[in-house]
């Protein structure tokens, strides 16, 4: 496989690409591609080319993950960014794999090349709290090449493009920022993130995030071995939700250095592509300087438990809390303290969303689980609550997690969340 501008046209032959776009750009450039190496064109509008296009199919954009490919091509001058987002988010295009025509071609590369580095840089430098005044410089060359040292004193280095060639996927996790490619040193340690769900969803095409299924989609689990249902508690699903799929996971994932939970609908941003879920290798940087990932914290205009009190009915609310204050009488004098203060306060961490190492995720599970099963027996659900009052449990879970937090104290760094149930219906089938 290889790549293409002045240097790159024999070796860019070899890779399979995808056109997104059928516009004057690609009417502009096509003459730079063998067609050969192109395995179909996608556009929205691809009804229209019902006899092909250049002798090739053209498909539906939700149609890319039926393909084998190396690169999706962008080829509009303008939105890069959205329909980025939406190959990724919509249609589980790997994010790495995902390039702007300008920076294939070599057109305007400078350009993004400044941008690229400007977000990856600014990047480093919230996480490893690095001063990075003296790149800042009026000549662009001088600024990209001491920041291209600095990012390659870190592990990321820019792909020229002699440098793609038939085993850089084996060597380097291949990253994309702003239509330009770059590659950082293969990570010792192995993340996984769960993304839990009950229903179909757009699954993306990071391997790191591995599906795990509760409810009706039980039995569609990727990522542990089946014989974790021997030891389950998915019959609690409808008490503590998300919990069920931390238990499992908890128990039976032993191979990850760092585990994190997400949501079908929400995930952690990534802080270079704004929009886009993160990525192994910013993860795993910014691991580098916190213990735990947390969500973006919500503020309310009242109490915690205030809040909680205005979405489920009162009998459900009083039965929980009730039930949380016997279960912590029997905690120590620090959980009940620090419990009292945080049931005044105004801040939490919400969704039961994390991303930290294996050993702290056991740590909190066995603090977590025998709270959660006292308060199960606790707590007597009725007929006559709402299915929303129902799930009084997982609510109460949901908290505790911000509670572990301030009784453990660990260094935290807070991501922004992509909330897909925001955007409309999201990956149903």
């Amino acid at each position: 496989m290889g790549w293409y501008n002045i240097e790159m046209v024999e070796t860019c032959n070899q890779l399979r690409l995808i056109i997104y776009g059928t516009g004057r750009r690609l009417k502009k450039y096509i003459d730079r591609f063998d067609i050969d190496s192109i395995v179909c064109f996608t556009d929205r509008d691809y009804e229209k080319y019902a006899d092909g296009l250049y002798g090739k199919r053209v498909i539906s954009p939700k149609d890319i993950c039926q393909y084998d490919y190396d690169f999706v091509i962008v080829t509009t001058d303008i939105f890069f960014c959205e329909i980025s987002t939406e190959l990724v988010r919509s249609y589980s295009v790997p994010a790495n794999r995902i390039l702007h025509i300008d920076y294939l071609i070599g057109e305007n590369k400078k350009k993004l090349e400044y941008e690229a580095l400007l977000r990856i840089e600014m990047m480093m430098q919230k996480y490893d709290h690095a001063s990075c005044a003296d790149v800042f410089r009026d000549a662009l060359g001088h600024y990209i090449n001491v920041v291209k040292q600095r990012l390659n004193d870190r592990g990321l280095r820019y792909l020229e493009s002699y440098e793609i060639n038939g085993d850089i996927f084996e060597k380097g996790n291949i990253v994309a920022n702003s239509g330009t490619l770059w590659m950082t040193e293969n990570s010792r340690s192995k993340v996984t993130i769960y993304v839990v769900t009950h229903k179909d969803y757009a699954v993306l095409g990071d391997p790191m995030y591995q599906t795990f299924g509760v409810g009706d989609k039980h039995d569609e689990q990727i990522g542990l071995n089946p014989e974790y249902k021997h030891d389950s508690i998915e019959h609690m699903n409808h008490l503590i939700n998300e919990c069920t799929a931390l238990y499992s996971i908890w128990k039976h994932d032993s191979d990850s250095d760092y585990i994190g939970l997400n949501h079908y609908r929400r995930f952690f941003e990534s802080a270079i592509n704004p929009g886009l879920p993160v990525q192994e290798w910013e993860a795993s940087i910014i691991l580098k300087n916190c213990d735990v990932i947390v969500p973006v914290a919500n503020v309310y205009g009242n109490s915690i438990m205030e809040q909680l009190k205005e979405y489920i009915c009162e009998d459900a609310y009083y039965a929980g809390v009730e039930a949380l204050y016997e279960v912590f009488e029997h905690r120590s004098e620090k959980e009940r303290n620090v419990l009292n203060i945080f049931v005044k306060e105004n801040v939490m961490y919400p969704y039961q969303m994390f991303i930290m190492r294996r050993e702290l995720v056991d740590e909190y599970c066995s603090w977590l689980f025998p709270i959660l099963f006292e308060l199960i027996e606790r707590v007597k659900i009725k007929d006559d609550w709402d299915a929303y009052s129902k799930r009084i449990m997982g609510f109460i879970a949901e908290r505790l997690f911000t509670v572990w937090l301030m009784l453990t104290e660990y260094r935290i760094e807070e991501l922004p969340v992509i909330k897909t149930d925001d955007l409309g219906p999201y990956g149903l089938s």
